[in-house]
């Protein structure tokens, strides 16, 4: 199964942009486990400048979440059909 999710990320309460990730599974994925995949590809990029070599998984979340970080899916595209690679621009709308 292959997905395509589009979501926000934030480094503070204010300030988010949009993200895309592809996805792809031998088996079925819930949307928490989309969501948690998502969520720690954006962990782990903010992360990836100020880690100590010895850090786990709670060690970048509590960075993250320390920092005002936030992230999470708002679309979820599922299919049996591969997702190329391609550019999406997400713009932003001004209201």
């Amino acid at each position: 199964m292959n997905y395509l999710l589009i979501g926000q990320q934030r480094d503070n309460s204010v300030d988010s942009w949009p993200k895309k990730l592809v996805v792809s599974s031998k088996k079925e994925l819930t949307y928490a486990e989309l969501d948690r995949i998502f969520y720690l590809k954006c962990v782990y990029e903010f992360t990836e400048d100020d880690r100590e070599e010895d850090w786990n998984e709670d060690d970048h979340v509590d960075f993250f979440q320390e920092n005002d970080g936030d992230a999470f899916v708002d679309y979820v595209l599922k299919t049996e059909e591969s997702i190329p690679e391609f550019g999406i621009d997400l713009m932003e709308v001004e209201e």
